[in-house]
């Protein structure tokens, strides 16, 4: 069959025809108007008879047809493709014709899938009985229906969305952007022109591109600062090339299945002898282990996984290849949010990839201003109590959550939140909690951690720790609770793991009614606590943390890096004190039994108190101050460790157990020092 005798049957089948030059596939005319318009028979007579002009289909709405044009070489394993008219090009690939969807709107897409492109609107495809140019003529398959044409895979539709989504993020960024988010929104540009150029048009095409982009910001961004940014991003991007394993004539050895695989799901075995995977939802490193790494090997390539002599080598591939591909250490003291990396004493902003070891990133974008109304006006109910405490407090807590976000404890700091309950502490750290996310914070027991060598565990790669309620006892030892608020080496201990030391990263909160009494009275611990007071009680209300939006979280990132910033010039919290103001006010809130007695007593030589009495009176005093109460044995050996007398007395008939020397102001005497042959410190149990 001649070339116009065919072409008149695809006019006939509704499809719009245009001619190409002879075994080409370059048009010989414009073809923009047979869009929308079949040609005449005069046109297609004029294009075919007698020449050897090729045809071409224009796919699309003009001829309710979309043609998946897949490459010689395209790999369509697992890809559905029903039964619909196909045709083999002359080039070695494979045409597959669709019927045009009536409700849905198709652009036809370069690279759909691998070596496949999806020809729509505005659009051409060469068909039989063209010639390629490598002299092979295109050929019709018919199917078991004849000429029939399928309906168009879902597929095929959620892939072209998928691209346009791409695009549509393109055009956004390119447009510019506000402030607020020209830091993030560069680090994406400058990935998304390196990933897209080759390197020999970097300093070119792609550099002039992001000029263009940072121009068109509001306000735009200045020269030296989009200079340093691309060139520091673009050298990372240079390193990471260089530092991909050479791919050789190994392909199946363990180590080239090793290298393989983590080039493709990044994976890490510290020194410490912990594998770290990358997540690439959360832009991160997490801890993993041999039985899931085994699964994704499993599910990745046609290993066998559980034969132990070929698990014991990819596990061993994996240990060696893991270390030496092993991630950048993150500038200390930056913070991640989400997929992009702050520091917060210069507010330069960079890409979180896995070339950088991160561990903790803060799953809140940053936002484009301080606002954080709802929160603000819970703190200020909080902290501030006429005559106690002023509206500076607020400032305190912003701090401490500015302070805990960070890896880098510079200040040397515990906190600790002191009141009784229903006074917002606990809202407070949940906060905290939802700012930082729940994978960077863990709680832990305050006695454990200065006693157990294990608990330190708990806290490792964790940026907070929660201490609840504490004991007045719960301190015997402060050498591990010091490490923990400096820049010190903490030891860790996994069981079965071999112990090895890191830098401490951890900011230690405590939210207690009371402080533990401390066998440690050297400045060097005293130093180290900043606490401030919650003194308000309110009643139980309803989920207030869900009263805060999203983006207060978000403006609260935004403030939490200026406000860190400030603390890196001053290293002072507000009203945190000089070291003899946190030693009283330390003192006071663990040992509040000396407050008490110069308050509410008075030292009377043969004076006897019933041990029973002022320890009711002293809890009276403890309540009403909302300090944490104590028992009868408790106060007694308060007392004892204040010097006083405290043991078995009699008077009369009545024999109880006083505090000898102490008498309540403005009382009598409850008691006579009369019975020396009793030993004062007989009942040791109070």
């Amino acid at each position: 069959m001649d070339t116009y005798t065919q072409a008149f049957q695809y006019i006939q089948n509704g499809w719009s025809i245009v001619p190409v030059q002879p075994k080409s596939k370059m048009p010989l005319i414009s073809w923009a108007e047979f869009q929308t318009r079949k040609p005449t028979d005069q046109e297609l007579q004029t294009w075919f008879l007698n020449t050897e002009n090729n045809v071409a289909v224009v796919t699309g709405r003009a001829s309710g047809i979309v043609v998946i044009d897949c490459e010689k070489d395209c790999n369509k394993t697992g890809i559905e493709f029903p039964e619909t008219l196909s045709a083999d090009s002359g080039g070695g690939g494979k045409h597959y014709f669709f019927k045009y969807p009536a409700d849905v709107e198709v652009k036809t897409r370069q690279r759909i899938k691998e070596k496949m492109d999806l020809l729509a609107d505005v659009a051409l495809c060469t068909i039989s009985p063209s010639i390629h140019p490598s002299g092979t003529a295109y050929k019709w398959n018919l199917t078991s229906k004849g000429w029939f044409l399928a309906e168009l895979p879902k597929w095929v539709l959620e892939e072209s969305e998928k691209i346009s989504a791409a695009e549509k993020d393109w055009e956004k960024i390119m447009a510019g952007s506000p402030d607020g988010y020209r830091g993030t929104d560069a680090a994406s540009v400058i990935g998304k022109l390196l990933t897209h150029f080759p390197e020999k048009d970097w300093n070119g095409a792609a550099w002039n591109l992001f000029l263009s982009w940072g121009k068109s910001c509001d306000p735009p961004l200045e020269f030296q600062r989009l200079k340093t940014t691309y060139e520091s991003i673009a050298k990372r991007e240079l390193a990471k090339r260089e530092k991909k394993p050479k791919k050789g004539g190994h392909a199946f050895t363990r180590i080239a299945q090793a290298e393989a695989f983590i080039e493709e799901n990044p994976i890490y075995y510290s020194r410490e002898g912990l594998f770290w995977a990358w997540n690439p939802e959360r832009f991160c490193y997490e801890l993993t282990d041999e039985t899931n790494l085994l699964n994704s090997i499993r599910s990745a390539m046609p290993v066998d996984t559980i034969d132990s002599k070929v698990k014991t080598e990819i596990i061993t591939a994996l240990k060696q290849v893991g270390r030496l591909q092993a991630p950048e250490i993150k500038p200390k003291g930056w913070i991640q949010f989400l997929d992009v990396l702050v520091n917060p004493k210069t507010l330069e902003q960079i890409p979180a990839t896995p070339e950088y070891f991160l561990t903790n990133p803060i799953p809140h974008k940053l936002g484009t201003n301080e606002d954080t109304p709802q929160l603000e006006k819970l703190m200020r109910e909080w902290v501030i109590k006429d005559g106690a405490q002023d509206e500076s407090y607020v400032k305190s807590l912003y701090e401490f959550m500015a302070y805990s976000l960070t890896d880098d404890k510079f200040m040397q700091r515990i906190i600790a939140l002191v009141g009784g309950g229903s006074n917002g502490k606990g809202t407070y750290l949940s906060v905290i909690r939802q700012l930082a996310g729940s994978d960077n914070c863990v709680s832990v027991n305050l006695k454990n951690l200065s006693m157990n060598t294990f608990a330190t565990s708990g806290i490792y790669k964790k940026l907070i720790a929660f201490c609840g309620e504490v004991n007045y006892s719960d301190l015997k030892n402060t050498n591990t609770l010091k490490l923990l608020t400096g820049e010190d080496l903490i030891r860790y201990e996994f069981k079965g793991k071999t112990p090895f030391t890191a830098e401490n990263m951890t900011t230690v909160l405590i939210a207690s009614n009371a402080l533990p009494t401390t066998p440690d009275r050297s400045c060097g611990f005293y130093r180290r606590w900043v606490i401030v007071d919650f003194p308000n009680i309110f009643p139980v209300k309803s989920d207030v943390i869900s009263t805060i939006s999203e983006v207060e979280y978000e403006n609260l990132c935004f403030r939490c890096v200026n406000v860190l910033k400030g603390l890196y010039k001053t290293h002072q919290f507000t009203n945190e004190g000089n070291y003899e103001e946190r030693e009283q006010k330390y003192e006071e809130r663990s040992n509040p039994l000396p407050t008490f007695i110069q308050d509410e007593c008075e030292e009377i030589v043969g004076a006897v108190t019933r041990l029973q009495e002022f320890t009711t009176k002293f809890n009276d005093w403890l309540k009403d101050k909302r300090l944490k109460m104590m028992t009868i044995r408790q106060v007694g050996q308060a007392l004892r460790s204040e010097g006083y007398t405290v043991g078995k007395r009699r008077m009369e008939d009545d024999s109880f157990v006083g505090v000898l020397g102490l008498e309540f102001k403005g009382s009598t005497l409850t008691g006579t020092n009369d019975d020396d042959e009793e030993d004062t410190e007989t009942n040791e149990n109070i």
